[in-house]
């Protein structure tokens, strides 16, 4: 009994543990580091040998990311040539967790090239999210013995619940980031020259495409090295005095006195 007890209490210990770094994992403001930590705690407490996380792109319908724990590049190749009719694809298409002791010989997959090459065994397949999931976690193999436990899949699953959420919130936040705000300005306004995806760009050049055709003085100001030149030209570019040259003064290198002149 005093065994059973001790036996008992790291249980709990353990899965005290598991909670508290799930929680950790909210605080990550980066897509990265967030999957890296995520694989490393859902091999750790499932037993799992190698694991592959993937996250999808609402717009697009298909992947946007993918990362693999102790996968070599050629485990990650084998993994994702079941996305489209295996594995994966039925724990995605189901909504639920899929689970088998050994695919080899699980008729749901046995017949799989990739299943039959690398004689899949033990695998737990979770999706990421719900109605539709926003991605996977894929566990292959055991690093102790026997298959998946109960708990093990418990544990994934809510590892996939809590994932949820936070992978969600960054995808989208880094999908934002690498949208292109000024994409529709550039169809109208020449300014190869100028880089720069942002929301504050889109609106620079939408005020310069408005004041390009009109015949006034316009002022540009700001710090050294921002672009004024730059921009000043573009301006020059898009405008009725394009056929002329445009002109450019270092005015600090003119002297004072000259200038007053």
């Amino acid at each position: 009994m005093p065994g059973d007890g001790s036996s008992r209490e790291d249980s709990l210990a353990n899965e005290r543990d598991f909670y508290r770094r799930l929680l950790d994992l909210g605080g990550q403001d980066e897509l990265e580091p967030l999957l890296d930590e995520a694989l490393a705690l859902i091999v750790e407490v499932t037993g799992a040998s190698t694991a592959y996380l993937e996250l999808y792109d609402d717009e697009a319908n298909r992947p946007r990311f993918w990362k693999g724990y102790r996968c070599t590049d050629r485990d990650v190749a084998s993994i994702r040539a079941s996305i489209s009719r295996g594995i994966i694809a039925r724990a995605i298409g189901e909504g639920r967790t899929i689970e088998t002791p050994s695919a080899s010989l699980d008729a749901r997959f046995s017949d799989l090239g990739s299943v039959r090459q690398n004689l899949i065994q033990a695998v737990l397949c979770a999706p990421v999210g719900v109605k539709p999931p926003i991605g996977v976690i894929y566990l292959q193999g055991r690093t102790r013995p026997g298959t998946f436990a109960v708990t093990d899949r418990e544990r994934a699953e809510l590892f996939a619940r809590q994932l949820a959420p936070l992978a969600d919130r960054l995808v989208r936040h880094t999908h934002h980031d690498q949208f292109d705000h000024t994409r529709d300005v550039r169809e109208r306004l020449r300014c190869p020259e100028i880089i720069g995806r942002s929301r504050a760009l889109a609106q620079l050049l939408h005020s310069a495409s408005h004041v390009a055709p009109l015949d006034v003085d316009v002022l540009i100001t700001g710090p050294s090295g921002t672009g004024k030149s730059m921009l000043a030209r573009a301006i020059h570019v898009n405008s009725p005095r394009s056929s002329g040259p445009f002109v450019e003064l270092n005015c600090a290198a003119i002297p004072e006195a000259l200038i007053e002149n």
